[in-house]
Parts: C-alpha cells; structure tokens; sequence
C-alpha cells in the first residue's frame, strides 16, 4: 500500500542496518585517516574564520559538490532488483545461448524497472511505458535485453526518437509540459497510433512495477548449435496478475505517494513475497520472414499469436533488493548491444539505432569504463581485450599485450561462435515509412482486445491530453482515430466536443446549505468560504469575493438586520479564460420582490466584504408578475447598464422559468444579458463570458 507505517519494511532499513553493525567503524577521511571531530570545521579562535588547511571539510565538501552525475536523458526514474532466471523448457533447437543449455540451469541477473518521460524525482505512477531492463550474467558474458512493458514502440525510425522524446519532455521555453507538442507529434506520425492506444488504456499506468508484463519488443535473431538462425520476439509474463491503477487512482497517488512503484517492489521483495515472471518467445522462420504480409522488424507492430504462438522458455524471480541505491540502480547500465553467442540483431532499424546509442549516453553519464562498475561487470565472464585506461580503470589486464594481432600470448579470435551470415540488398537511400500499414493492428486492438469499457476510458484518457490542444492538432487526432475505427473518432469528438461546451474549471453549481432553520447570519461567510474552497484553487477563490446569497423565508427583521434564516445557496462562477477577474464588485445587482430584505442581507456582512453596496440594488422586475408590457417599460434602463448584472433577488415560490422569463428579453429586443446566461438549470447555450457570477437569493 501507500501508507507509510512502521510496519513496512523499508521503514526498518536503518534499524537492520544497526543490528548487523553492533559497534561502529571509526569515522575516517577518504584516503582512510580518522577523524576526530565531525561536528565542527576548523577556526582561529571560538568565532575565528575557518582555516584552509580543514583537509577533512575541504574532503567532505569537495567530493558531496560531486555526487550527482548526469541523470539518465530517458527512463531517469526507476527501481531494481537482484534475482535469477531458471530454465524450465528446453529451445536449445533455436538457441545455443549457454544460458538456456539445459532445463534447471540458473544464471543471475539485475532487472531496472523505470518510467520514461518524467525527471528522477517525478511520481514513478505516471500515465507513461515502462521500462523492463535486465542483465543476465551468463557464462558467455553479459547479455542486456532492454525492453519495455509494451511489446511495440511509437516510431519504426530511430533517427526520430530524440524528437518523439523532447515532445515527451518540457517546453523549451515554459519549461512545463505541453499536450500540443505530444499531440502535434502523435498526430503527425501516424505509426504511434498503435503504442498511443496503449498507452492511453488501462495498461498506460500499471499498479506498480510486479502487476505488468515485460517485451524485448524488437525483433532479435537465435542461432542454434547447428548455425540454423530463426528470429524471435521476447515475451516475459507477469505471475503476479496484470493489475492497472485508475486515471485518478494514478492522479491520486502522484501526489500522495510518488515512490508507490519503488516501495511496493521493494517491501514485496524485504517480506520474501517474491515476483515472478515467465519468459516466452515467438519464432518466426526466414521464409516466413520473407514472405509475411508485413514487416516482421518494424517495432510499431505486434506478431500474432495465432500464427506465431507463444514457446515456454523459464522464468525469472527478484529476490534481492539492492544495498545501495546509487551503485547498483543508478549506475546500472543496460545496452542492447551486450548480446551473447546464440542471440543476434535483425534488421529492425530501431533496434539498429538502439546499438549505438546506449553505449554512447553510459560513456556521456559514467565514463568510458562504466562496464567495470560492479553491478555492470560481467563477472562470470572475465574481460580479456585491448582496450585499456580511461577515467576510473579498475580492471587494467596487467601487463597483457594491449594490440593485436600480437606474438606474446595475448588474447585469440574464436572462431566457433561467430555471427550467422545473412544476405542484403536493395538501393541506399532514406526510406519515409510514414505510411506503412498504420491502422490494421491499432483497430484489431479497439474492436478484439478491448472491451466496451475499456474502449470509453482509453478515449476519456486521451481526450483528458487531447481536449485543450490547437483545434488543427484535434482535427488531425481525429482523423487518424477514424482511421481505427469510426466508433473511436466519435467517442472522441463527443468528449470533445461535451468539453468545449462545459463549464470552464472554476464554475461551480453548489447546494451547501439547505433548509436549516435557527442557521446563525453570522456564519454564512465562513461556511461559504470553507465549503469553496474545496472546490477552488487558492489562486481563484481570492478573486472570487461573491459568496453572500442566502434563503431569506425567515427572516428577522429587527433593526433591519439578519439574526438567523434558512439558507439555500445557489452559487454559478462562470470564466472562459479558467480564472475569475479581480472581482466583481462594481456590477449591479437585479431583484424583485422585497427591497428590505436584500437590504438586511446586504448590511449583514461585515463592510469589507459587501460584493454590493446599497446604491447598486435597483429595482427593475418583480418576476412573479413580469410581463412583456412590464420588461417593455423598464427595458430603457436595463439597455443602459455598462456593467454585468450579478444576481437575481426572487420569491421561493418562483420557478426556474420566471427566472428565465427575467433573463431573457422579449422576442424582437436586443438580449440584454449575455446569451448563454439563461438560466440556472441551462447555461452552455454559447460561450460563456469571461467574469460572470450569478447569485440568486431565495426569499
């Protein structure tokens, strides 16, 4: 869950930490010299200066303005886990991989769980993918498969990805961000469609990282023993169950508990309550490959089980959580071309891409010797190479002749495990994929996977992103969603459209207090205020200086003033722009009935926060006798109003009706109110104008 309690394991980290250290090291340097005092720097004198030769807070200081390094340009924020992986089927008939060589073999592994957009501080339930890497220690050295927990990606292209990536990150000017750049790249690259509907559906924010799967997505070639290459996709299953949070499940816990995907693995893993996977492959021959009605290396689509049925392969199990977050999370580095003999790329471009990019930002964020960090270090697997030095070399191979070819003993080829041959062709040249075959799978996915209810909170969820957006940017969306399928288009255009037609953000239409007798004058004002406020921002609510309408059935009269009434508030703010002005004090206000009344109201408030003052009640129309002749006779002076009418003053017996019959003037007269203010049970007629408020008291 959550909540944090004493009684979640990682609360007691530093208790354990205590009893598996019953007496304390002595406090030293770096370079291992002891410290005599921690607590305070070196001075001339109690109130001296500090000293420059204070080597052990020069020590401090110099290495803590180093302990961040560069933050990782995607998929920053993440947890981990140690465990193993276990062969349960045999493949060796498609792989010669070491590490699937026979049914009960184990091999360890580290897995990275992440989220992809949001900085290393941002809340780990986002609406985002997730990354699913792991690292496998074989044997034959490391193999890193970096996948996600979708099986498909946005773009087939991987010279897009630092731009499909930017409109997932910040403005570059308001540094917040910004739907219309998203939406501006989904709707112009049409091959995200398929990940976006993924996204945007309920698997778009899992319960956690143990309730998902996990993909390698690309599409990888196995080899066997025998040289035979197939291709294949990886598929790891969660034991755990598929378990998704809710849009505002997700909102929620975004500001509650922006950790809850980091503690609910960890405090699983610390109670022995260990996740599990199952991995399965998909294998698809050359031939078929040749043959296959689309693309089998484009990462925008999915192979069908049907044709291509899941192979059971073993499973893996985290059952280790980390020592130190820093060192084992944060400086992992996981690179799809650490790959062993046995597994090989395809042409999928993307993964192409992938190759270099890896190791380029890991050289960027940990230096050119990152793989000799610990947790990267392929251990089982001692590196013999050439390659030597470089900033932080732990592992320096000695005296080993670092060129090759060379006479004096230094490492030889193996020829044994070289690549699978495979032939090329065609022209060079920069092929636009832009249009291949977009729409199949993504409609497969609305009218096969999903559900009804699914279908309508998936397009909740993206008109959530959508609604706000440049009209041109909705338009393209919509086209492309008619291009799933007509039915998503019109779900879509509904919400959108029912979004246009609302009421901005701030308005409100609240009942807050009903039919009390004996209520105290005296605490309309505060329990307005209190009661708002739940429903306002802070931002708005100081503008919003209107709050004093009340049921005046009744009322006290005495000395003109309010001791008690029944008060039923009817209260609607409306504002296109989303915010109320700098209040609205100087309108008029518009009643009928008893002037004594809305008079004793008025004066009831404390002076500095009357919205009205006496001299702007005017007495334009009773509306229970209101007639055309009668609006005809006030009508010079209701056209000469240069302020907003705020309010209505009516009987209790009067309907909504009459008060629309107020509102509404005459057929053939210029309206003189705003047109979409007609009535309190109707107000979306038009746009509604910006610094409106309705009051109406009930008397």
């Amino acid at each position: 869950g959550s909540k944090m309690t004493k009684s979640n394991p990682h609360d007691e980290q530093l208790q354990k930490q205590k009893d598996a250290m019953p007496t304390p090291h002595r406090m030293t340097t770096s370079n291992g010299a002891p410290v005599p005092n921690k607590n305070a720097v070196l001075t001339a004198g109690r109130r001296g200066p500090m000293l420059m030769q204070d080597v052990v807070y020069m020590d401090e200081m110099a290495h803590f303005d180093r302990e961040r390094i560069p933050e990782r340009v995607v998929h920053a924020k993440g947890a981990g886990a140690h465990g193993y992986f276990e062969v349960t089927h045999d493949i060796t008939k498609y792989c010669k991989a070491d590490m699937f060589s026979k049914v009960g073999k184990q091999t360890p592994m580290f897995i990275r769980f992440s989220t992809v957009g949001g900085e290393s501080g941002s809340a780990d339930t986002a609406r985002d993918p997730r990354g699913f890497a792991m690292k496998f220690y074989t044997d034959e050295g490391n193999w890193d498969l970096v996948g996600n927990n979708t099986p498909i990606f946005f773009i087939r292209d991987p010279i897009l990805f630092p731009n499909f990536i930017h409109t997932q990150k910040r403005n570059p000017q308001t540094h917040l961000k910004d739907m219309n750049m998203m939406w501006d790249f989904f709707s112009l690259r049409p091959e995200s469609t398929h990940q976006m509907m993924f996204l945007f559906s309920d698997r778009g924010t899992p319960y956690g990282y143990r309730f998902m799967n996990g993909y390698g997505s690309h599409t990888f070639k196995m080899v066997n023993a025998k040289g035979e290459p197939v291709y294949c996709k990886f598929h790891f299953k969660t034991n755990q169950g598929i378990k998704c949070l809710s849009a505002s499940e997700a909102g929620r816990l975004t500001g509650e508990d922006p950790d809850f995907a980091i503690r609910d693995l960890f405090d699983s893993i610390e109670r022995g309550d260990y996740p599990q996977w199952n991995l399965f492959i998909q294998v698809m021959s050359f031939d078929q490959a040749e043959k296959w009605k689309f693309n089998p290396f484009d990462v925008t689509k999915v192979w069908p089980h049907g044709e291509f049925p899941l192979i059971p392969v073993g499973k893996f199990v985290l059952n280790r959580n980390p020592q130190n977050y820093f060192a084992e999370v944060e400086q992992s580095a996981f690179c799809p071309a650490h790959v062993v003999p046995g597994i090989e790329f395809s042409p999928d471009k993307m993964l192409q891409g992938r190759l270099f990019s890896y190791t380029d930002t890991h050289f960027h964020r940990l230096g050119p010797n990152y793989i000799q960090l610990p947790i990267n270090c392929p251990f089982r697997s001692r590196p013999h190479n050439t390659q030597r030095d470089g900033a932080a070399c732990l592992y320096s191979q000695g005296g080993a002749p670092n060129y090759h070819p060379n006479s004096f003993n230094g490492p030889v080829d193996v020829a044994s495990v070289k690549d699978s041959a495979w032939k090329v062709t065609g022209d060079v040249d920069r092929f636009n994929t832009h249009d291949d075959n977009n729409f199949d799978q993504p409609r497969d996915f609305w009218l096969k996977t999903l559900d009804e209810g699914h279908r309508t909170r998936l397009v909740e969820n993206i008109v959530s992103t959508l609604k706000d957006c440049k009209p041109f940017i909705i338009d393209r969306a919509l086209s492309n969603f008619k291009q799933v399928h007509p039915d998503m288009c019109e779900k879509a255009k509904k919400m959108i459209e029912k979004h246009r037609n609302a009421q901005p953000h701030y308005s409100l239409y609240l009942d807050l207090i009903t039919g009390r007798r004996g209520y105290d004058a005296t605490r309309l004002y505060e329990d307005l205020g209190r009661i708002t406020q739940q429903f306002l921002t802070e931002e708005c609510y100081e503008d919003l200086q209107l709050l004093h309408v009340a049921n005046s059935r009744n009322i006290n009269r005495e000395s003109e003033g309010v001791t008690d009434f029944d008060a039923s508030v009817y209260l609607r703010a409306l504002d296109a722009s989303g915010k109320l002005g700098n209040g609205i004090a100087g309108g008029q206000f518009m009643f009928g009935g008893d002037f004594k009344a809305c008079r004793a109201i008025n004066y009831q408030l404390p002076s500095r926060d009357r919205p009205f003052q006496l001299d702007s009640f005017r007495y334009y129309v009773n509306p229970m006798i209101a007639t055309n002749r009668d609006r005809m006779a006030c009508l010079p002076e209701l056209m000469g109003l240069h302020s907003l009418i705020l309010g209505v003053c009516l009987p209790a017996s009067c309907s909504s009706l009459h008060l629309l019959d107020v509102l509404r003037p005459p057929g053939g007269i210029p309206s003189i109110i705003p047109n979409p203010i007609c009535s309190l049970v109707k107000i979306n007629d038009g746009v509604p104008q910006k610094h409106f408020a309705y009051f109406v008291v009930v008397y």
